[in-house]
């Protein structure tokens, strides 16, 4: 025996079904508005920007307050002066550059930990020594890679380590390579006195 539904209940089942249409399409439309947001470790997403937080309390650590001052912790770009003497015009605190070359990694990076007998190859037969600046762990040196960033983000197309950086020609490149291809960098950014 069928059953048959009443006109009111097929009356109010289409309301509903076209009230979850009219929720979808709007939820569709309202995310393709919405900034898509994907964070690279070890960031993560917070609200819709990307940040560290090593205490993963869902508070990005450079908006976080220390509990002594109620400030922000130590959210201050680095001052830095490299081997030439020329000053950067970032602020205090200070850290000093032995070298045109610098690069940017990650404590636990396996890229990053790769590239290190490479980078040390690469320093040996060129004689250039690379500024090595841990930046997951690093606030200062965090914030130094933040300044470079456009640069990095130019050159290589992402942003992320191990970033190798030319501060005097602002040139970078990134990523695990090859020993001639970190050598062709050295070579194309380098003064005569650096060589």
């Amino acid at each position: 025996m069928k059953k048959i539904l009443s006109s009111d209940k097929i009356g109010h089942y289409m309301k509903l079904i076209a009230s979850l249409l009219v929720l979808l399409a709007a939820g569709i439309l309202l995310s393709g508005c919405l900034k898509q947001v994907s964070c690279n470790p070890p960031y993560v997403q917070i609200g819709t920007k990307c940040c560290l937080d090593s205490n993963n309390n869902s508070i990005c650590d450079e908006d976080e307050t220390s509990p002594i001052n109620n400030t922000p912790q130590n959210n201050t770009p680095a001052n830095f002066t490299n081997k030439t003497g020329e000053s950067e015009n970032i602020s205090s605190p200070s850290l000093v550059i032995e070298s045109d070359f610098v690069e940017f990694f990650g404590g636990g990076c396996i890229y990053c930990q790769r590239m290190a007998p490479i980078v040390s190859q690469v320093e040996n037969e060129t004689g250039v020594n690379f500024t090595k600046l841990e930046t997951w762990s690093n606030e200062t040196n965090y914030e130094l890679y933040k300044q470079y960033e456009p640069v990095i983000v130019h050159d290589c197309g992402f942003s992320g380590v191990p970033a190798f950086i030319n501060i005097r020609t602002a040139r970078a490149i990134c990523g695990e390579m090859s020993a001639s291809d970190l050598k062709q960098f050295v070579k194309e950014n380098s003064n005569p006195s650096n060589e």
